[in-house]
């Protein structure tokens, strides 16, 4: 069974993208973040199907939810999520600057 191993910065960006949404609606950001572990499980079966995005690392893949994007690398058994950000950062200092 393929499975989904999030990195910490994955699992803060999550965090953080529910205490802001559930500032305004706690079932929304609920309902966000299911959806956002439901389709990184789904990814996990066909881990290549993601767009390549080799500008955020060797081997980074990338699909959007809504305004976010969700980067992840495939591993043995399924997929490795390493960031979940809203499409208006800038990607790249975000990227850059983990160096």
């Amino acid at each position: 069974m393929p499975y989904v191993r999030y990195t910490h910065k994955s699992l803060r960006d999550m965090d953080a993208i529910g205490e802001y949404i559930a500032k305004e609606n706690v079932q929304a950001a609920r309902r966000l973040l299911r959806s956002i572990k439901d389709k990184c499980k789904a990814f996990a079966e066909t881990p290549f199907i993601g767009s390549q995005r080799d500008e955020f690392g060797e081997g980074t893949r990338v699909f959007s939810l809504g305004s976010y994007l969700v980067f992840y690398r495939p591993a043995d058994s399924g997929i490795t999520v390493l960031r979940v950000l809203h499409g208006a950062r800038d990607l790249p200092e975000v990227f850059g600057s983990e160096g």
